[in-house]
């Protein structure tokens, strides 16, 4: 059997923005009638009446220089309200010693105020490209690509999203939502393959019209146009409408290393 081979890192923006026109969408920012002045959304689906906005989510939160300030005043909260001891400061930071699940909690709930930010200006840029295209019956689909962020794994980020989308999105120009990965790969158990994600949900159930335009955006990108641009074809998937036991795969899933995936040349 030949070899298994990883493609190049892409960048994101780019690659996505040259899926789009290949699928039949336009780039807001390419449009004749886009307007400077305003933050209009990515993406126009004319015949699908489908507005979309991607995101991408490169900094590897409380991993990187400029968070270690930050960090420093997590440790020193942690240890006024007596959670953790002030020798367990250097473990902790060096990953000897797991956190206490209340700490954890708080790094979790910072993510979710990352996430929240995006999700806020993807919803404001929709409503304005609504606005630009008169088009205000559209659907509003934000796409969502990890792309370096490796404290939380898959199961962790769409947790915090669903709940920020049902705590304060429900009635928002956001219709759904698309959690994926290009680059940033996971592994499963009893398997050696590289898996990506593609995980859409929806602000109302059973959504048949957004939701099989998705499904058809997410088949042509992972199984037609990502195979003609890397030439790696896809030797196994998982898809299923199945919630529980999608939740349950993607639990399994953890994030192969960053320095193996985007240091491979190195």
């Amino acid at each position: 059997m030949e070899e298994l081979k990883r493609p190049e890192i892409v960048n994101v923006e780019d690659f996505f923005n040259e899926y789009v026109e290949y699928f039949g969408g336009q780039v807001i920012s390419n449009n004749e009638q886009n307007l400077v002045d305003r933050p209009n959304a990515d993406y126009l689906f004319k015949n699908e009446n489908v507005i979309a906005e991607l995101k991408c989510f490169q900094k590897d939160l409380f991993n990187n220089e400029e968070d270690i300030p930050r960090i420093f005043n997590f440790l020193d909260k942690w240890e006024e309200k007596k959670l953790i001891k002030k020798g367990d400061k250097l473990k902790i930071i060096l990953g000897s010693k797991q956190l206490p699940k209340e700490c954890y909690n708080d790094l979790l709930i910072a993510c979710s105020k990352t996430i929240d930010r995006v999700l806020h200006k993807a919803n404001k840029q929709i409503q304005e490209s609504k606005k630009t295209f008169s088009l205000p019956n559209a659907k509003g689909l934000v796409l969502l690509c990890n792309d370096g962020n490796y404290f939380l794994q898959n199961n962790e980020f769409l947790g915090l999203i669903a709940n920020l989308m049902g705590r304060k999105y429900m009635e928002s120009e956001i219709d759904g939502f698309v959690y994926f990965t290009l680059n940033q790969v996971s592994r499963i158990p009893n398997s050696e393959l590289d898996w990506r994600m593609w995980t859409p949900s929806y602000r109302l159930e059973n959504d048949e019209v957004l939701g099989s335009f998705v499904n058809e955006l997410g088949a042509k990108f992972q199984n037609e146009f990502y195979t003609m641009k890397t030439g790696i074809i896809p030797v196994a998937k998982i898809i299923t409408d199945d919630i529980e036991k999608g939740i349950n795969t993607i639990k399994t899933m953890k994030h192969i290393p960053k320095d193996i995936i985007y240091n491979k040349k190195k």
